[in-house]
């Protein structure tokens, strides 16, 4: 079986793991990243994007075409690049998955600008080994494999993208044996989150994670793969009016959670810090405001003896870091920041 590592080996493709590091556009559209650097899923703090030499105000148009701008400093050798994200500066909604992104790109033409002297070329820069970047790593890898192109493949792309966009709240109905597959081929990175390895894994180990994510996608589109039935409880600890407090038991309790409109999930990483996530299923649930919830939380999180803040998201959830996870406590998060907040939005 011809799997990832097998192809991996045999191009000038490769994945490097910086652990829990989120770069700005300006460092990654600068000099620091090489040319053919693709970022995906959160690795970069900002939207989808791609860097070609009429971009950058390398090149502007005139009667005789495109002309070199004088005093441009950005060197040529530094492109192309690509960002593949559905976080920062996005509608959430209306944005694919990273996965899914990758997968339409590879499918227009990507490795046409991602290419030496016809052979595909790119360093894939991510920062954590989950469900999204394992399949956005997986095509990218195969952008020339037949498994691309299997309904098998199609049917997980397609519920994943689902799914991950919505973070998890995405009501499945008819396609309950794709759901567990997916969970399956996620389980290696589901059960090193439980165990609380992420906090500390280094870039091999996020590696070898991705990687057998990439063997299991293999096995199940060759009908080898298993099916692993989704444990869904939770159990509400407060409930405010449009929204809950939730503590999520089972491992996919968010695939429980699809009847929510807005909610708060919280856990102790039993580190002497907490997990938390604050979803609206969408934008349009305007009561649930986490455009103003993110900033607050982010000063509550400095005052607290954090220094970076780090909570981040997009306009329908926003998680605490996901590095060391968050030092305010549950009374703070919940009584002092989001209830006034949220109670504000409702009377307007």
């Amino acid at each position: 079986m011809a799997g990832s590592r097998a192809q991996e080996a045999t191009m000038a493709i490769k994945m490097v793991f910086r652990p829990r590091e989120v770069v700005s556009e300006e460092r990654f559209y600068g000099d620091e990243f090489p040319s053919y650097a693709i970022a995906y899923d959160g690795f970069v703090n900002g939207p989808p994007g791609f860097l070609s030499p009429l971009d950058g105000k390398l090149y502007e148009s005139s009667e005789k075409g495109f002309r070199r701008i004088k005093g441009a400093t950005r060197p040529l050798a530094n492109w192309p690049k690509v960002n593949f994200d559905h976080h920062a500066g996005v509608v959430r909604l209306a944005t694919n998955s990273s996965a899914a992104q990758a997968f339409l790109a590879v499918k227009c033409g990507l490795m046409k600008a991602f290419s030496v002297r016809g052979v595909p070329t790119a360093h894939l820069y991510g920062n954590d080994p989950d469900q999204d970047g394992t399949k956005t790593t997986f095509i990218l890898i195969n952008h020339d494999s037949p498994y691309l192109d299997t309904p098998m493949f199609r049917d997980l792309l397609s519920l994943h993208n689902h799914l991950d966009i919505t973070a998890g709240t995405y009501r499945v109905k008819k396609r309950w044996h794709i759901l567990q597959r997916l969970i399956w081929i996620g389980e290696p990175y589901t059960l090193a989150r439980q165990k609380g390895l992420l906090a500390k894994m280094n870039a091999e180990g996020m590696r070898d994670l991705v990687l057998e994510g990439h063997e299991r996608i293999i096995k199940t589109i060759e009908g080898e793969g298993e099916e692993v039935e989704p444990d869904m409880r939770f159990e509400v600890l407060e409930e405010y009016d449009g929204w809950k407090v939730v503590n999520e038991i089972g491992q996919h309790a968010r695939y429980g959670m699809h009847d929510l409109d807005a909610f708060l999930t919280t856990r102790d990483r039993g580190d002497g810090s907490r997990q938390y996530m604050f979803c609206r299923r969408s934008k349009y649930i305007w009561h649930f405001p986490t455009q103003l919830l993110l900033p607050a939380l982010n000063r509550a999180e400095k005052k607290h003896g954090n220094g970076v803040g780090g909570w981040g998201g997009s306009d329908t959830f926003v998680c605490s870091p996901r590095d060391g996870g968050s030092l305010l406590p549950y009374d703070t998060v919940v009584h002092k920041i989001a209830r006034p907040i949220i109670e504000r939005a409702m009377a307007m």
